[in-house]
């Protein structure tokens, strides 16, 4: 990976200030300390320092031996590698959509970190797209407040087309001045009175200093005891309803683009190429990690697919990312660990790929 050589030429220089020369080795199961962390270093050769940089230096030795290190290192620098592809991938998605939503993202602009075809890049863009609706329209719908209901007016109510002016009216109410400050403000159309009974919807809500409500609706603010019938709770429940049902809509059908860095190897296309030779490497490494044939590991990325699907909406509409942020970790694993040679693809299940032999993952 292009990705890997670039950490590793960065990395060569940082290592010559870590490994210092001239010092004799440590026991190879003796604790490394802050005291024998440096001749500790000389117990590794180059591309061992190199990773051992990589990996925080002292601070990943310090407490291990250089036999435990040893065994270790490649894992440790493996999940390394997997976390700074994902990072990545996830740099290059944003850096998409922020160009996408200036206008100025083409299909020859679309940054990924693996080599795509033009027909690939143009369905990059086209997905870019459905992911960026999607995402406005769930935001649209979320932040809407929830409908306040609709209220009789009783007739002769006195309404303000300003808060403040009617808070300082009501403030008024029980004393002498308070007819001689109602007049006045009629008189200057900043408060009126109703001439008969009328049904309106409440904008709002707010609560007085001195205690009581006051609502909002489109004839102004008035108190809530000029207010003649108040919204039942049937009412208020079918608003809400109605309009929570655009945005359990939108949760129930999420956008095809809707991932968190990687998207899923599921219901791929003719123009899926780059993604179609992930799936089949995916079922090779799986085949050699659990010991399973082309049928069972298939059925095993199936499942795993759909869990990752199902991540990315726990992810985005519940905030709870672990899942997901695993199974992305599990893709960049597929995507940089070497592909198995002198394995032999079989026919992807039709989940991953429709075809004219593809067969069911889930059934079959």
């Amino acid at each position: 990976m292009q990705l890997s050589k670039l950490i590793s030429s960065i990395l060569v220089f940082s290592s010559c200030a870590f490994i210092l020369t001239g010092c004799s080795n440590v026991d190879p199961d003796e604790a490394i300390t802050q005291d024998n962390v440096r001749k500790a270093a000389k117990s590794f050769d180059k591309n061992e320092n190199v990773k051992i940089t990589a990996l925080g230096g002292s601070a990943y030795l310090i407490g291990k031996t250089v036999n435990s290190v040893k065994k270790r290192l490649e894992s440790d620098y493996h999940s390394f590698e997997i976390k700074q592809l994902l990072e990545n991938t996830r740099f290059n998605r944003k850096n998409n959509l922020e160009l996408f939503g200036k206008g100025k993202l083409t299909a020859d602009g679309v940054k990924s970190d693996a080599v795509l075809s033009q027909r690939e890049k143009q369905n990059e863009l086209t997905e870019l797209s459905a992911y960026a609706n999607y995402v406005k329209n769930v935001q649209r719908e979320s932040s809407r407040e929830l409908p306040l209901g609709s209220a009789v007016l009783a007739k002769g109510a006195l309404t303000c087309r300003r808060f403040s002016d009617l808070e300082a009216l009501l403030a008024t109410e029980d004393t002498p001045s308070f007819n001689k400050d109602k007049n006045r403000k009629i008189r200057r159309k900043e408060c009126h009175v109703l001439p008969k009974e009328i049904k309106l919807r409440i904008r709002e809500i707010k609560k007085l200093e001195k205690g009581g409500e006051v609502y909002q609706t489109a004839r102004g603010w008035l108190s809530v005891k000029d207010v003649k019938t108040k919204p039942s709770k049937e009412e208020l429940d079918e608003l809400r309803k109605e309009q929570t049902a655009v945005l359990e809509q939108l949760k129930n059908h999420p956008s095809p683009a809707f991932y968190n860095g990687y998207r899923s190897l599921l219901n791929l296309s003719d123009a899926d190429k780059t993604r179609t030779e992930l799936a089949n490497k995916a079922i090779a490494i799986n085949m050699k990690e659990f010991g399973e044939d082309w049928t069972t590991a298939s059925k095993r990325l199936v499942k795993e697919q759909q869990a990752f699907n199902a991540s990315e909406y726990k992810c985005f509409f519940q905030k709870d990312c672990s899942e997901n942020e695993k199974l992305n970790l599990r893709m960049a694993h597929y995507v940089l660990t070497p592909e198995e040679s002198g394995i032999k693809y079989g026919t992807l299940p039709c989940e991953i790929r429709k075809g004219a032999k593809c067969w069911n993952a889930i059934t079959d």
